[in-house]
């Protein structure tokens, strides 16, 4: 259900994504892989297709690349979990793709089982007033990935390693936004974290961010899932650290995902309004979560989960700037 295919052809912009990010144990490389359709607002602007591939090696050696497909190029139906562009054919359990860019050749043939249920990150009652512009859903949070990623005749072997599949569709782009996801935490195997902070409101300089999270482990669920919830959920981003704190009923969880300095890479998007932004991503992340459960006088620490260089982290923005001079959080912080 998460991933059947939301184009509307009718609003002036629109856009949709399908993305995978990969943690390759044996090598420590980890990869990020996406396709988009986009239709912007401009005069006589048709509908584009794209591939994406970044590569992440902690030895510090990154690629970034995309292919742009025009609208002959995109084949898919609404409705239905399929999308196809060029050469490349994703579904809903396995995608495929090889296609060239200014002189590399990049390809992956990969499946994965499909999770048992969706992850919703925007609330149901947010979703059901329209209040959102745009709707983020992960379709596959924490599965176990089989195949193979080619970069430049290098191959990497996925024989059940750690990945995530998300897919996200809109007629708007936020002013801004974090992200951050782990499900490769040390000694913890099926529990996974997820997080997305929104730039909606404000005036001028004066933020209001709007943050979403999940967290799961063998022992429990915690997520926004109502209105009141989002008022207990907060983020923040600073010299290459996100953070994040949730607190809900007896329990509080606080995250800290932390980029190595000089593994960003830094890809152009197009919003469906025309305007510029720079994503600026890593998948090579430290992450340090502390959940949290209240008691008389204070909160006791439950557990603590560590992973150190499986998390994936990003932030988006029109803004001209670097992983060291952005920030983000306003009136908000943890």
């Amino acid at each position: 259900m998460g991933n059947r295919l939301r184009w509307d052809e009718s609003q002036p912009g629109f856009y949709e994504v399908f993305y995978l990010t990969a943690n390759h144990r044996r090598s420590g490389r980890s990869f990020w892989l996406r396709s988009t359709l986009l239709k912007t607002s401009a005069p006589r602007q048709s509908y584009s297709g794209s591939l994406w591939l970044a590569s992440f090696d902690p030895e510090g050696s990154n690629l970034a690349l995309h292919r742009h497909y025009p609208r002959e190029d995109c084949r898919f139906s609404p409705g239905e979990a399929v999308l196809e562009i060029g050469d490349s054919r994703f579904e809903e359990s396995a995608w495929h793709a090889d296609f060239t860019q200014d002189g590399h050749r990049l390809s992956w043939n990969l499946q994965w089982n499909s999770s048992a249920s969706d992850l919703w990150l925007v609330p149901q009652s947010v979703r059901r007033l329209g209040l959102n512009k745009a709707d983020v859903c992960v379709p596959n949070v924490d599965v176990a990935l089989y195949g193979n990623i080619e970069v430049d005749g290098e191959r990497f072997e996925f024989d059940g390693d750690p990945a995530a599949q998300s897919h996200h569709w809109g007629r708007h782009y936020a002013r801004g936004w974090l992200w951050a996801h782990c499900n490769d935490f040390d000694g913890a195997p099926g529990a996974w974290f997820e997080m997305l902070s929104v730039d909606l409101f404000g005036l001028g300089p004066l933020r209001l961010p709007v943050c979403m999270l999940a967290f799961h482990d063998e022992e429990r669920n915690l997520s926004v899932a109502a209105l009141p919830d989002l008022l207990r959920c907060r983020a923040s981003y600073k010299e290459r650290v996100w953070r994040a704190v949730f607190e809900k009923g007896p329990l509080r969880l606080e995250a800290r995902i932390t980029a190595p300095p000089g593994a960003f890479v830094a890809v152009p998007y197009v919003s469906p309004h025309s305007e510029n932004y720079t994503c600026h991503n890593c998948c090579l992340c430290r992450a340090e979560l502390r959940l949290l459960g209240r008691e008389k006088g204070g909160w006791r620490l439950l557990r603590e989960l560590h992973s150190a260089s499986g998390a994936h982290a990003e932030f988006c923005t029109p803004l001209d700037t670097t992983p060291e001079r952005f920030r983000f959080g306003g009136l908000l912080k943890p």
